[in-house]
């Protein structure tokens, strides 16, 4: 019996400090992912033009026939609707490595 329980605690004491790293380090990639995250979406709202007082507004045909395409061209995508910020809902494009990354990004904010 003693010696289950001394195991027991020799076991506990070497697993502890191993999920205590796990943790510290899943922590440090999320916050190196959202620095980089936002970094990226700055630059694009930069490139694109966006300001805070940017309209929103529905996808043009041009668009809407790109998204169209895109889902053909791959049947593995699939368009979601949302509630939308405007009266009409938008629709967005989840291609499979969308999928993926947003699944990822998921279970690594879980963690």
């Amino acid at each position: 019996m003693r010696l289950a329980a001394g195991l027991n605690a020799c076991l506990r004491s070497l697993i502890r400090p191993g999920l205590r790293l796990l943790a510290l380090l899943s922590v440090r990639h999320m916050r190196k992912r959202m620095a980089r995250d936002a970094a990226v979406r700055e630059a694009l709202k930069t490139h694109l033009g966006i300001a805070t007082d940017t309209p929103i507004c529905g996808y043009d045909s041009k668009l809407r026939e790109r998204v169209l395409s895109a889902v053909k061209a791959d049947p593995a995508a699939v368009i979601v609707r949302t509630s939308g910020s405007t009266q009409e809902p938008k629709e967005l494009l989840y291609t499979p490595r969308r999928l993926r990354r947003l699944e990822k990004a998921f279970a690594l904010a879980t963690a």
